[in-house]
């Protein structure tokens, strides 16, 4: 919740990664993209998007008076076939990234911490997360095999975007 007195910002979509990392990049490519295309989308309320490397409890400060939050970011279950897009609301991120999150202090972590300490964090949040098989391979170039799929990825994430946005819930 916004403070006091401030008004409450409506929805952020914020895609993450590591641009050194051939597979960890496909949200920074992908959000890259939709970020391009925003204009274009008929969402009711106003969208900011955003770049974000870095570690999820660095991006905390990022989310203060935000309504909705959209995540784009790999994943690694290793169930799903690269390049698959998986859908997570909040409940779902808590269960799922436990275990399941690439980066460092992990992003349930970070949620599960912002609502005990009553800090600002969205109301609503998607994560729309892109199986990558593995994170760990260095290179300036998107993973071929997500680079074979990156129009159907690029696809999935726009359409539950727009969904999730448009639902204002």
């Amino acid at each position: 919740m916004a403070p006091q007195g401030a008004r409450q910002k409506h929805s952020l979509i914020v895609y993450l990664g590591n641009p050194i990392l051939s597979s960890d990049r496909i949200g920074l490519d992908v959000g890259r993209r939709l970020a391009r295309e925003l204009p274009r989308f008929s969402l009711p309320n106003a969208v900011e998007i955003r770049e974000f490397v870095g570690s999820p409890l660095d991006l905390l400060s990022e989310l203060e008076g935000y309504r909705q939050l959209v995540l784009i970011d790999s994943i690694v279950t290793r169930k799903m076939e690269i390049g698959e897009v998986a859908l997570f609301r909040e409940e779902e991120i808590v269960d799922f990234a436990k275990a399941q999150y690439v980066h460092g202090l992990n992003l349930a972590e970070v949620i599960a911490l912002s609502r005990r300490l009553g800090l600002p964090f969205p109301e609503r949040i998607l994560l729309i997360g892109i199986e990558v098989g593995d994170v760990g391979k260095f290179g300036d170039r998107l993973d071929p095999k997500l680079e074979a799929r990156l129009q159907d990825i690029h696809a999935a994430v726009r359409d539950a975007t727009a969904e999730f946005l448009g639902s204002d819930g």
